[in-house]
């Protein structure tokens, strides 16, 4: 088994920090009896930011289609999907959504384009 990187590391820190707010939120309202809507948001809120941060921090070939709202609006090339497409569209990363996909639908989710093939490989 080869030792983790730093990269693995810090994404394990990322989700645990996700869980442990998740387990404060829980015992604060199963053993302390402090519930409250805002404070149960925030809690949420805490733990989807750690999540997605970890998600983030994932190499593209490992993290997977991503949901919409996390995508970068650097124009780099990204796949796009959902809405009313079943087929993923190459397109920049503008945060125009709506004019790649002909004004009547959102994607739904986002993915970083996969590195080229090593030419060499093929010789």
């Amino acid at each position: 088994m080869t030792a983790p990187t730093e990269l693995d590391v810090s994404i394990r820190a990322l989700i645990e920090e996700g869980l442990d707010i998740l387990v404060n939120l829980i015992d604060n309202i199963t053993k302390h009896g402090n519930y409250s809507p805002e404070s149960t948001c925030t809690f949420i809120d805490q733990a989807g930011q750690a999540f997605r941060e970890a998600l983030r921090s994932l190499p593209a070939s490992k993290a997977g289609w991503r949901d919409i709202e996390s995508a970068p609006s650097n124009g780099d090339l990204i796949l796009i999907i959902g809405g009313r497409r079943l087929e993923p569209e190459m397109v920049p990363a503008d945060g125009e959504w709506w004019r790649h996909y002909g004004g009547n639908a959102a994607p739904t989710h986002w993915m970083p384009l996969p590195s080229a093939p090593d030419r060499r490989a093929g010789e």
